[in-house]
């Protein structure tokens, strides 16, 4: 028997087309944790943070909590609006953001790439229990 959203469907086409709607469905239901979240953009929109750094996860390897593309923005006082997955890796990041935002006062300053394993034994000593790594471009906005 063909799966699908019930349409009463009858001819093969249509019966695709149930199947298609119940993967359309599905997909849809699933909660969406990369790209640019609704608070991320409307904080870059407003203007209103002044300066700030956008960290974007651009590679992950392992069981790190974030796809590639999500993305965070931090402030020069550290606060932040939207999550890359939290713990380790997103305090290193809010660190390199407020240090990278107090030495854009000496001059411009480059887009950084942070690496963040979350593997080794020093992690799993603090009782973390990701186990994955990523990689983490951030930039002024």
């Amino acid at each position: 028997m063909p799966v699908g959203l019930d349409i009463g469907a009858e001819t093969p086409e249509e019966i695709a087309v149930a199947i298609l709607a119940e993967i359309i469905e599905v997909k849809n239901k699933v909660r969406k944790s990369e790209g640019i979240s609704a608070s991320v953009m409307e904080a870059l929109m407003s203007g209103e943070r002044g300066t700030a750094a956008l960290a974007t996860i651009v590679s992950k390897k392992g069981s790190s909590p974030r796809a590639p593309g999500t993305r965070m923005l931090i402030s020069g006082d550290g606060s932040i609006t939207g999550t890359i997955g939290g713990g380790l890796a997103e305090a290193l990041v809010i660190g390199r953001a407020v240090k990278m935002l107090e030495e854009r006062k000496k001059g411009p300053e480059k887009p950084v790439m942070i690496h963040v394993d979350m593997s080794g034994k020093e992690v799993a000593d603090e009782g973390m229990i990701c186990g994955g790594a990523v990689e983490v471009l951030l930039e002024t906005v």
